[in-house]
């Protein structure tokens, strides 16, 4: 009788540790946000001279928004780093987004080149590395692992 009660408890304290690690796994992948974006590079624009960055964010959270912080590199049509400017960019928009609101900006990119570019330049790994919310709380991923 003592054998099967230590079996069971075995069983039972195995089930938990995967339920308890498989949600928190599962949680982790369940990040506030959805972002994406584009380059544009337009003859007229107001809003950049060079090039801008077309920018939609969706704040899944409970909480507003108060800041956040994105990272993204730049390419060209070869999927090489650019050459004319930096091609890892991080900048934060500082801007209330209540929850389950979206948002969108273009930003200028302009800064970050030294000459004209002559082709259109793509994106890739853009991703949220950190959310700063209204009630002074904070989410982070400066790796984008959550993400990817």
């Amino acid at each position: 009788m003592k054998i099967l009660f230590i079996k069971n408890s075995l069983a039972l304290v195995i089930f938990a540790f995967f339920m308890i690690t498989g949600c928190s796994c599962f949680a982790e992948n369940n990040i506030p946000y959805i972002v994406d974006a584009t380059v544009e590079m337009k003859e007229s624009s107001s809003e950049y001279e060079i090039c801008g960055l077309d920018l939609y964010f969706l704040n899944k959270s409970e909480s507003d928004v108060e800041s956040f912080t994105i990272s993204f590199f730049l390419f060209d049509k070869d999927g090489n780093p650019i050459s004319t400017g930096k091609s890892n960019i991080v900048l934060t928009i500082e801007k209330q987004i209540e929850k389950e609101k979206p948002f969108t900006t273009c930003i200028s990119l302009d800064k970050y080149f030294n000459v004209v570019p002559d082709e259109i330049y793509g994106i890739d790994y853009l991703y949220v590395s950190r959310i700063e919310y209204s009630d002074g709380s904070v989410w982070s991923d400066p790796f984008g692992m959550k993400r990817f």
